[in-house]
């Protein structure tokens, strides 16, 4: 598949600065939206129409940009969760979809509105932050790819309930045997997915618990499971310096197999001028 820049990302008027600025960006639009979403009509479920609150999500962005609100496959009433898709035409990435939860008459509960904000941190990212989709569309690509992103969401994403060490070091083990499985192009492509996405997901719960906690002050409801910041209990900090240590650990490595490699190349360049010249 092919990006399409312009429509995949914002221009340099945006997506521009140091990465904590461009995630500081996104935070202001995210807060934008969270704002404008807040005041739209909504009844006495406390429900709004899904359609009104796409529309107000792409007012709130500074450019034109395609993102859609999908419904989930299955829609659970106690269930708040989302999920963002990439949108394709003609074998071309175009835009994103947003994935959550409506009801059968296609409304929002005001209680999705975090998931709403989770989902947008990382359809933002994406937009702030071109080598993220660029990354996660090389890594779709790599062979038995599907393996090794169950790696990451076993070792990195999920793995709650043990301690902290046992955490890190199954996380650890596992990665460093499915690096031997790779030729050191994709070595590189698979860890900074797993770094991309533990700093896009570590954004978007902080996000959730931001507006969650934004909702209970107004006193809308909200779900209690979002009030907490997610990205502390499963360790997001820790997990992304433990994979910048394998990643620089690697860097290191491919860096000093390319200088063998380049020094034996001068040496058999010698050695064949050397014999002309006899």
């Amino acid at each position: 598949m092919i990006i399409h820049p312009r429509l995949t990302k914002f221009s340099s008027a945006y997506a521009k600065g140091s990465l904590a600025q461009r995630f500081a960006t996104a935070d202001k639009i995210n807060n934008k939206i969270f704002g404008n979403v807040v005041k739209l009509y909504h009844d006495k479920k406390n429900t709004y129409p899904a359609k009104i609150i796409e529309q107000c999500y792409n007012f709130c962005l500074p450019e034109r940009k395609t993102v859609v609100l999908q419904p989930m496959t299955v829609y659970n009433s106690e269930d708040y969760c989302g999920g963002v898709d990439f949108l394709s035409k003609m074998n071309m990435y175009v835009g994103f979809a947003i994935e959550l939860p409506v009801t059968k008459s296609d409304k929002l509960h005001v209680k999705t509105i975090p998931t709403l904000i989770h989902e947008s941190t990382h359809v933002l990212d994406f937009f702030l932050n071109p080598k993220f989709l660029k990354n996660d569309v090389k890594f779709n690509e790599i062979k038995n790819s599907d393996k090794f992103w169950n790696i990451y969401h076993e070792y990195f994403y999920e793995s709650f309930g043990k301690t902290l060490d046992e955490i890190l070091n199954n996380a650890r083990t596992n990665t460093k045997n499915a690096l031997k499985e790779m030729n050191p192009k994709d070595r590189m492509i698979f860890l900074n997915f797993i770094r991309y996405s533990l700093q896009m997901e570590q954004r978007a719960y902080k996000q959730d618990s931001v507006y969650a906690n934004a909702l209970k002050k107004i006193g809308k409801p909200f779900d209690k499971d979002d009030l907490p910041d997610y990205s502390k209990i499963m360790h997001a900090k820790e997990k992304i310096q433990l994979v910048e240590k394998i990643l620089a650990d690697e860097i290191k490595k491919q860096r000093k197999s390319l200088k063998v490699t380049l020094i034996d190349k001068i040496k058999h360049i010698f050695a064949r001028k050397s014999n002309t010249n006899v």
